[in-house]
């Protein structure tokens, strides 16, 4: 697809536009009612594409998907995002059939499967490519697991559940996403020097949002449908109140009675309520550490707890050494 060089200061009002344009194919499946072959023959291997018409010398591959035809099913060795930049798309993938709305973004791991649904004039949905063998969902997830009790827990349900994976981030609400979007759009089709290097700088930024604040459905092969996931949405919300969060305003706020809830939480991640928000409250004592130079204990306070020998106990229980020494160490 080629994209007007924007230089116009509304910048995302001009790339939505020049996206909307029909392209050479576009006009003829438009005018001959039925899909034109955008890939050479030799392309695919069975339904499979093959990497090197996507291996450019760059970690990242963006494209708009052709309108006005259907696609039929196909594979990528390789990670696969959908974002829904205008419109819908319905789709079936690895069997299931999925709707996504104006702002939705899919990932497709490695070997999953998917077909389109004809996409219509203002359905405009942008694929990207991460061309890299070695980034794949379970890596994605795996950015921050240090530092969030979501991604350490993505992490893991991904690495247990490793084949035809997909996720569903229902993001259509989310501003930032979208910005965050047309800004690797933006600079994947500027030309500029290290154009592709920046859009790939977005991804972690991408990421952190998305799993850290949208709904997330996730699927994999002998897994089913997890249609809504509720214990992502528990751990995003304690994560975001670790320090004051409480089992009783946990339930109240998703409607559990409290001994379902605690079994829901151990069962979904095998820790329990106190586990998480114990691992939560050393991870950002950690983080405040390392990067900081707020007093101990203010930190202990900051995190939500009060008594000191308790706070020392855990610190060194989750991170293996003494609050002091660890500061110590960092700033070697």
């Amino acid at each position: 697809m080629k994209v007007t060089k924007i230089q116009d200061a509304d910048m995302d009002r001009a790339i939505l536009d020049s996206l909307t344009v029909h392209t050479e194919l576009e006009e003829k499946q438009l005018g001959e009612k039925r899909r034109i072959q955008d890939w050479p023959e030799d392309a695919l291997d069975g339904t499979v594409y093959k990497e090197k018409y996507f291996l450019n010398d760059s970690n990242v591959f963006i494209s708009k998907h052709p309108r006005f035809a259907p696609y039929p099913a196909h594979r990528h060795g390789f990670l696969e995002m959908n974002f829904m930049l205008s419109g819908i798309s319905v789709q079936t993938v690895n069997g299931y059939r999925e709707t996504l709305g104006e702002g939705d973004i899919l990932f497709l791991g490695r070997d999953s499967e998917h077909s389109l649904d004809t996409l219509g004039e203002n359905d405009i949905l942008i694929n990207v490519i991460f061309t890299n063998k070695h980034i794949d969902l379970e890596w994605l997830s795996a950015i921050h697991r240090e530092n969030s009790i979501v991604f350490d827990f993505l992490a893991q349900t991904l690495s247990r559940n490793p084949k035809k994976q997909y996720l569903i981030f229902r993001s259509g609400a989310n501003g930032h996403i979208r910005q965050i979007l047309e800004r690797m759009i933006e600079k994947y089709y500027s030309e500029t020097v290290f154009a592709r290097e920046i859009v790939f700088l977005y991804v972690p930024i991408l990421i952190t949002e998305l799993i850290g604040n949208c709904a997330l459905e996730f699927h994999s092969e002998g897994g089913g449908v997890s249609e809504g996931w509720p214990i992502m949405d528990i751990l995003q919300y304690i994560e975001a109140n670790y320090a004051t969060v409480t089992l009783n305003a946990l339930s109240r706020k998703f409607g559990y009675n409290k001994n379902y809830l605690c079994n829901l939480i151990r069962e979904k991640t095998s820790r329990t309520f106190t586990d998480l928000v114990t691992a939560q409250r050393m991870r950002q004592a950690r983080f405040l550490l390392e990067n900081t130079d707020i007093p101990l204990y203010r930190i202990i306070e900051t995190i939500g707890l009060e008594n000191k020998s308790h706070f020392y106990r855990q610190f060194l229980k989750h991170i293996g050494k003494q609050p002091g020494s660890f500061r110590a160490r960092q700033r070697k």
